[in-house]
């Protein structure tokens, strides 16, 4: 949802860093709705499947007699539109976004019951989300796979790279035999052992959206609502026919996938050797929920009614506890979030580096151990935990945000900004997992200049109070050293050097002040407003 910024009201809160003369501030409240979060995950999805769509259709090769999903399945499958390059770019992007909104949506539910403060149903919850998450992730793999051969359509050769599939690579030079293969429409034993897999991690996440919404259910139920009975009704009607369709969806593609064979070689066509398989299967046709099993999943998340949400509220002093209904969680320094996502990010290339079976041939990317992100099976693992990595990034960028905005009273435009790009360009590294996308060394590069400028512009904040902070100097031009050296050599070792640079993010910017975090359900906490915080809403 969009952020709007309330109105402020000062307070006598003092400032909690010693020897400064700051005017005194309020805290800032943050107000999550998790409706908002619903509808966004709704719409992003959407939006990305039609934008995706379209450039099939219209950007790329697509073609019904030659798409191998087709070919598989016998029928239209909005998969093709994940499949296509350059339309798989589109989608990987907005894919990848979407999975964070869903991951940060259950981490809201997950705030929520810490505020209750019942130990067995943190557990609970803990196993939930960690397991619901974790499929989340994994469903990035769906853009891992690789159906059809690179291409470089600026060479006179159709195919003048490795004819790269999902479990390895298979080397053919002639062009001749490439084209057959490609204008062929048979598909290969890797073929399908590939479609089978790509469907697979899809229905690993239709396992855990299963489970996500139960537990919903569960939780709506636990708390009450100020819905009548006849709107009760209708809500657990519509979710026992969502789950319904969830199952069978999520079994009959489970078949599919146990098959020898394509799908359009046996179905209607004979009898499945299991005689639970072929009544799955029948059930699942004649109710159509392959159609329509997974539409439900964009919706229930907006079941939570729409009063209900979190309350954060973020403070450069410690909370004073009163009677109001809140969790006083501490606090946080944001720049140790910042260095624990790189910190991540180097153990992954690190490993990556181990994994590589191109590091001497490579020469499309400017920074090698990111290639480790295409190769299998590390990239099955690699490409869901960079993402994870990025989430991890955006709570450390978005906590120093909150913390130069109590200090200096507005929006810090500048800080906004820098964090805005460096996010974007770390984010867009993601697309390292498609073979084709070359260009990606662009969004590298794009990171690493404006960590370069978040850096100077965090020791710049800090430096009328302490002078300048040549660790913060030494730091930058180390960094621009080591990478510029990397692009010109291509040594391993540097490649290493610049991972362990990053690591040291910590000695080169300022530790600001604490920033003290407490939250509350917005729906047992309401008496806040009163409180003098300054209200964003979201």
């Amino acid at each position: 949802g969009a952020g709007v910024l309330g109105d402020e009201v000062p307070t006598e809160a003092t400032s909690a860093i010693a020897d400064t003369d700051k005017e005194e501030r309020g805290p800032l409240q943050v107000n999550v709705y998790y409706r908002h979060l619903a509808w966004a995950y709704a719409i992003l999805f959407f939006g990305t499947l039609a934008l995706a769509g379209i450039l099939t259709f219209t950007a790329t090769a697509y073609s019904s007699d030659t798409d191998k999903i087709t070919l598989f399945y016998g029928m239209f499958n909005p998969c093709i539109w994940f499949d296509h390059y350059p339309a798989k770019v589109f989608a990987t992007f907005g894919m990848g976004i979407f999975l964070l909104i869903g991951i940060a949506y259950s981490l809201l539910i997950f705030v929520s019951v810490v505020c209750e403060g019942s130990l067995l149903n943190i557990l609970w919850m803990g196993f939930i989300i960690s397991f619901v998450s974790f499929l989340d992730l994994t469903f990035l793999n769906v853009f891992t796979t690789n159906l059809y051969p690179e291409e470089d359509t600026g060479s006179s050769v159709i195919f003048d790279r490795p004819f790269r599939r999902l479990h390895g690579v298979t080397t053919v030079n002639d062009t001749s035999t490439l084209t057959m293969i490609a204008e062929a429409g048979d598909l290969t034993e890797a073929d399908i052992a590939t479609i089978k897999l790509h469907t697979l991690f899809y229905i690993l996440w239709l396992i855990g959206q299963l489970v996500f919404s139960i537990y919903l259910v569960w939780l709506i139920r636990r708390r009450g609502t100020s819905w009548s009975t006849r709107n009760t009704r209708i809500f657990l009607g519509f979710m026992c026919v969502s789950w319904y369709g969830m199952v069978m969806h999520a079994t009959a593609m489970l078949v599919i996938v146990l098959q020898p064979e394509p799908k359009v070689e046996w179905y209607w066509k004979e009898d499945l050797a299991s005689s639970v398989q072929h009544f799955l299967i029948l059930v699942d046709a004649y109710t159509g929920t392959s159609a329509w099993g997974w539409i439900p999943i964009m919706f229930y998340r907006a079941a939570m009614p729409s009063e209900y949400g979190i309350r954060l509220v973020f403070s450069l002093q410690a909370f004073e506890h009163n009677s109001l209904q809140s969790l006083d969680q501490g606090f946080v320094f944001p720049e140790g979030w910042v260095l624990r996502c790189l910190q991540v990010v180097a153990a992954i290339m690190a490993m990556g580096g181990v994994f590589s079976h191109v590091w001497e041939i490579a020469d499309d990317t400017e920074l090698r151990l990111f290639l480790a992100l295409r190769e299998k099976p590390f990239a099955y693992f690699g490409a869901p935990a960079y993402l994870c990595a990025c989430g991890i990034f955006l709570i450390g960028l978005g906590l120093q945000v909150v913390q130069r905005r109590l200090l200096q009273g507005n929006l810090p435009i500048v800080l906004c900004t820098i964090a805005a790009v460096m996010f974007l360009g770390m984010y867009g590294c993601i697309m390292y997992i498609l073979d084709r996308a070359d260009w990606v060394w662009i969004a590298f590069v794009v990171f690493q200049i404006a960590f370069v400028l978040w850096v100077g512009v965090l020791n710049w904040y800090g430096m009328e109070k302490r002078g300048i902070d040549w660790r913060a100097i030494v730091y930058i031009l180390t960094g621009v050293t080591i990478f510029a050296l990397t692009i010109i050599t291509h040594y391993w070792f540097l490649y290493y050097a610049y991972l362990v640079w990053m690591c040291f993010y910590g000695f080169a910017v300022p530790d600001g002040p604490r920033l003290y975090i407490s939250c509350s359900k917005i729906e047992d906490a309401s008496k806040y407003e009163a409180a003098g915080a300054r209200s964003i809403r979201i």
